[in-house]
């Protein structure tokens, strides 16, 4: 790694110009040394590619570097600075006391273990003159991202050790005084939000400028020599801007939101206003509109009375007229079947009559046989049984064929077939007319054709006129 060191710094400190830019923040401190030792004579412990033998030679001081690192002897001798090879702690006891009027050490304390580092001081307090200045540089390990992430970078890093020991252990080797200052933190345009600031703001190294005076040196012109070093600010003072900045926010938030409150109460009273205004309006609306529509039901339901009313007047004009109609359907039904009636009986009168008639007719030794009383009986069946018939609505179906078999069966045996024959005739003529459509009661006057002829059969019989004859003579004998 020693002899490779050179290629590690090019690639992760920076470039030599770079770290001679950063460098020049010690101009205050070489000024002085120029100005109170003319001849001055300086030691940069690990020296390392020479930057800082390049700036003391701008001065026009005297530098003198050592460094383990034969690649880094290489480079400086390249660029003309006066470096050698070798051990810090092997050489500088051999240096002569009280000879030097600046020493410097520039990120090599990381490198050395805790008792190496004693030496290191004690070895520079006895070669710096009584007002010569002794300047350390080392990675800041109150930088978060420093002490969490590149002190790691560097595998031959080995202590970080704390700023404020160090000053206590360069007190206990005859410093006394000495200035801790953080310095390269990231510029202010990278700083853009306070989190950032903690992990960059603080300086990324800790420079530690000492001297064996109670009181660091001051220039001619009265200003403290470490006034040119840009200082960062540390850890604490970063949290503590945050703080103020979080206090500040958290102030601001507070009155943004009673701002906010106030505004909303402010917001919510006028819209509570134009409500209440809206609603009043509203119900202006819609009591006029409630009396409108209340004008235009009472009128539409006055309408719809009128139509009623005109309605039922129609209504009852057209019952009376209905009823009338029904009334005259009614007297004009009750005509026609009065009329029918009248038709009916007069037609069985003239049956009867004719029956009579033909009862007249007959010889008169047969009719001087029939009694009175059989032609008394004769004449009321005629009459009766006519009206009976068509009174009682045979043709409609009231008086069954059994009953009008019966009828027609009791002329036969009383002996005035004609009578029950012409009867028969009558009644199938009529209600063939009248109930042509009625299958039943067709059938039923069929019935009686064949029952009449069926009795007219049976009369001519032999038999039969026995019969009518052995009742005529018991007639006779009555009589």
């Amino acid at each position: 790694m020693k002899e490779n060191y050179i290629e590690f710094e090019n690639q992760f400190r920076g470039s030599r110009e770079s770290i001679l830019e950063r460098l020049d923040q010690y101009k205050g401190i070489l000024a002085y040394v120029k100005e109170e030792y003319p001849r001055a004579k300086t030691l940069d412990l690990g020296c390392g590619r020479g930057e800082w033998l390049e700036k003391c030679k701008q001065y026009e001081l005297s530098a003198q570097g050592i460094d383990a690192s034969n690649s880094m002897i290489k480079y400086c001798k390249e660029e003309r600075l006066n470096a050698c090879k070798g051990n810090i702690f092997k050489i500088m006891p051999h240096l002569k006391s009280n000879r030097y009027s600046l020493i410097t050490a520039f990120h090599i304390i990381e490198h050395l273990e805790n008792d190496k580092i004693s030496k290191l001081l004690i070895e520079a307090e006895r070669l710096l003159k009584n007002n010569g200045i002794l300047i350390i540089e080392m990675p800041s390990i109150d930088n978060i991202y420093v002490s969490t992430d590149s002190f790691y970078l560097d595998e031959t890093h080995i202590n970080k050790i704390h700023p404020k020991l160090l000053t206590y252990k360069l007190g206990l080797n005859g410093f006394k005084s000495t200035e801790i200052n953080y310095i390269n933190g990231e510029t202010e345009e990278d700083q853009t939000h306070l989190m950032k600031q903690l992990f960059y703001k603080v300086g990324q190294d800790v420079s530690i400028v000492a001297s064996k005076k109670t009181k660091l040196p001051t220039g001619k012109s009265g200003n403290a020599i470490t006034d040119s070093i840009i200082k960062y600010p540390a850890k604490r003072e970063i949290i503590a801007e945050i703080d103020l900045s979080y206090e500040n926010n958290i102030k601001l938030l507070h009155q943004v939101s009673r701002k906010i409150k106030e505004e909303s109460a402010k917001r919510e009273a006028q819209l509570q206003l134009q409500a209440d205004q809206l609603q009043l309006k509203i119900n202006g609306q819609a009591d006029q509109l409630q009396l409108k529509i209340n004008e235009q039901a009472d009128q539409l339901q006055l309408k719809i009375n009128e139509q009623a009313d005109q309605l039922q007047l129609k209504i009852n004009e057209l019952s009376i007229k209905l009823e009338l109609t029904e009334k005259e359907l009614r007297e004009k039904k009750q005509t026609i079947e009065k009329s029918m009636i009248l038709r009916i009986e007069r037609k069985a009168y003239r049956i009867a009559n004719n029956n009579l008639e033909n009862l007249k007719k007959l010889p008169s030794k047969i009719k001087a046989k029939i009694p009175n009383r059989i032609k008394i009986e004769a004449k009321l069946i005629i009459k009766n049984l006519s009206l009976k018939i068509y009174q009682s609505k045979i043709f409609r179906g009231w008086t069954t064929a059994a009953k009008q078999r019966r009828i027609i069966k009791g002329l036969r045996l009383i002996g005035i077939d004609w009578i029950a024959q012409t009867i028969t005739q009558a009644i199938y003529e009529y209600k063939q007319k009248e109930t042509n459509s009625n299958a039943q009661n067709l059938y039923n006057i069929n019935n009686l054709r064949s029952i009449d002829m069926l009795l007219l059969k049976r009369s001519n019989s032999s038999k039969r006129y026995a019969e009518i004859k052995k009742d005529l003579k018991q007639g006779g004998s009555n009589k």
